[in-house]
């Protein structure tokens, strides 16, 4: 029994190895059975994939080199063909957001509008919670969450920490220590019982004194037993408060999860599952394929918008009302009727604001480079908007086709954020200090993460071999069923599974495999390909209960902010939220936004057709 535990110990820690040598192996029949099927070498080359994103037992951006061994070795795809996927229009241009997102995150002015909304929010913990999560949705439309989540933490633990806090900052007669109250009316002046040695008095003043000695004697009993009883309730207060630290401490933080996740989706540079999608598209059809940023902004951030508000009415219910009124009493607030308990009202400035206006205030007026950078950031999302608006032409139409993209302009202002100066220009041939731009490359290189780049690279070329060797017709006529059922059923189990899916595993495996589904789908039902590929690309980011489902829920469980079973308990209600809107909102105002009825011409360029 103990070599069997010892050898299952030894496997558990040399899982990565064992999975890495395992792996090829176990797949191995689909290449020497049917080496001959182009199909079977792609498959063979996406199952050690689908295990690796899985598992995790290789970093992803590492995955992301097995292509370029593999696709040519095989003779699926040629190195240049390979190659080309690394660097396509679309990681281009999230390459540029990212670098401009850098300047926001080198000058902490993501920092400054998150705590200027949560002044704003006052100190009721409702109205911080609404505007801690409504500050990180829309910061996260344009920054990368992970540094978003990880600069936003600390603001949080510091609200906890004043909210949790008792209150002890009052005045006038509200300063009575708990020494004083235990023996009001108890005081006896020590004249009181000294016996004076007078002979003459008489003997009933005596029987007097006596009589008060033993009521003195009496109330120091009771005293001692109040006491006992009032250590007993302080005992229960700490515990009663360290509950109340312990809810707040979950519900901001997982309050903070949810906008992340939602705010990502609402922007189509905000999570690289939008990246990707749109790339697909241009792999399954053509350019014209693609979704420009106006309409998937038009499209996701009204659904994403009920979302978070849903989100937050579900926490501030689960979490916040039951807790209300210890809160109210440990903070001495007023309260409203029906409460059952009773507090002062203080005029004083709130603690909470307090700390937010001192951290404000800390950073100082807003520089050069950060009104540059606003500047900068709000000229691009004109830009993004105006690529293709539906009730005016595009700047797009100035240009001939496909030479001048979304991607060309964003690239182009990344570019002059590394020129543009840091401080306000001062002319002084005596000024000895070097120019320095709004964007110096060592910053940019420290925060830009490099390796998811190099992980859509290698889904990218993934994606086209499935094409292109035709096991994507392979996988869509297992399927083929489907294509019976009504299309907002088709959308309900779509959306359903990939909420659920991604939970456990990689998004990029559930689109790599739904994709060629949906494509024949939407072909067979006559019906506009983005009904099922925009709301897939959505659901895939409503990953709300497992830290395998993404990299936010991850950091607020490793540093022990929320557990694993508190992220499911609430999770599992928000997912069918979510899952209620997205339908709600394609099926409605989706549907007639971006005319799912109408099917376009490049719908129909798409290649089907099985290869072997």
């Amino acid at each position: 029994m103990t070599s069997c535990k010892d050898a299952l110990r030894y496997m558990y820690f040399k899982r990565n190895i064992l999975i890495l040598l395992l792996t090829p192996l176990l797949m191995s029949p689909l290449l020497i059975i049917h080496y001959e099927s182009q199909a079977a070498r792609c498959a063979f080359v996406l199952a050690i994939l689908a295990v690796l994103w899985t598992t995790h037992a290789i970093p992803l951006p590492v995955t992301g080199l097995i292509p370029l061994l593999m696709y040519p070795l095989l003779g699926i795809l040629t190195m240049a063909d390979v190659c080309g996927f690394y660097m396509v229009e679309f990681i281009v241009l999230f390459i540029a957001i990212m670098l401009i997102a850098s300047a926001v995150q080198r000058y902490g002015l993501h920092r400054r509008i998150a705590l200027r909304a949560l002044l704003l929010a006052g100190s009721d913990p409702k109205r911080l919670l609404l505007a801690l999560m409504v500050v990180t949705g829309f910061l996260s439309m344009w920054i990368f969450n992970l540094a978003l989540v990880s600069m936003m933490v600390p603001i949080v633990v510091a609200l906890v920490d004043q909210m949790s806090t008792p209150c002890t900052d009052m005045s006038g007669d509200e300063k009575v220590s708990d020494e004083e109250k235990a023996h009001n009316g108890t005081e006896f002046s020590l004249e009181a019982v000294t016996v004076e040695s007078n002979y003459h008095e008489d003997k009933r003043e005596v029987a007097r004194d006596i009589a008060e000695v033993d009521d003195i004697l009496n109330n120091s009993t009771e005293i001692l037993n109040n006491t006992g009883k009032a250590d007993d309730m302080e005992k229960e207060g700490e515990e009663s408060q360290k509950n109340l630290r312990r809810d707040l401490t979950t519900c901001f933080n997982i309050g903070l999860v949810y906008s992340a996740i939602i705010g990502g989706a609402a922007s189509l540079v905000g999570n690289i599952i939008q990246v990707i999608m749109n790339a697909n598209l241009q792999i399954y059809y053509n350019s014209e394929a693609k979704i420009s940023f106006g309409n998937w902004m038009l499209f996701s951030t009204p659904i994403q918008l009920v979302s978070l508000l849903l989100g937050w009415t579900w926490l501030a219910l689960f979490y916040l009302d039951l807790k209300m009124c210890i809160l109210n009493c440990f903070r001495k607030r007023k309260f409203k009727s029906g409460c059952g308990c009773k507090g002062k009202e203080n005029h004083e400035e709130d603690s909470i604001v307090r700390i937010l206006r001192k951290e404000y205030s800390d950073m100082g007026p807003m520089t050069w480079a950060e009104n540059t950078i606003t500047m900068v950031f709000v000229f691009l999302i004109l830009v993004w908007f105006l690529e293709e608006p539906n009730f005016m032409p595009g700047w797009n139409d100035l240009f001939p086709p496909g030479y001048v993209e979304s991607s060309t302009i964003t690239a182009g202002v990344a570019l002059i954020c590394f020129i543009l100066p840091s401080k306000r220009p001062k002319i002084n041939i005596l000024d000895e200090k070097p120019y320095t731009g709004l964007l110096e490359w060592k910053s940019a290189e420290a925060t830009v993460p490099w390796g998811l780049f190099v992980f859509a690279g290698g889904l990218l070329s993934s994606l086209e071999a499935t094409k292109v060797t035709g096991l994507a017709d392979i996988i869509g006529d297992q399927f083929e069923f489907m294509a019976s059922l009504p299309y907002w059923l088709v959308l309900l189990v779509v959306t359903a599974l990939g909420i659920v899916l991604t939970e456990f595993m990689s998004a990029s495996i559930i689109m790599a495999v739904t994709i060629p589904v949906l494509a024949r789908i939407a072909l067979e039902q006559d019906i506009n390909p983005h009904y099922f590929m925009l709301s897939l690309t959505l659901s895939l980011n409503l990953a709300f209960c497992l830290p395998a489902g993404s990299i936010v829920n991850a950091v607020v469980i490793s540093n022990g902010s929320v557990t694993t079973f508190q992220m499911i308990k609430t999770g599992v209600v928000m997912n069918l939220l979510c899952l209620v809107v997205l339908n709600i909102g394609v099926n409605t105002y989706g549907w007639w936004l971006l005319n799912f009825d109408d099917v376009p011409a490049w719908a129909f360029s798409a290649n089907f057709t099985s290869v072997g």
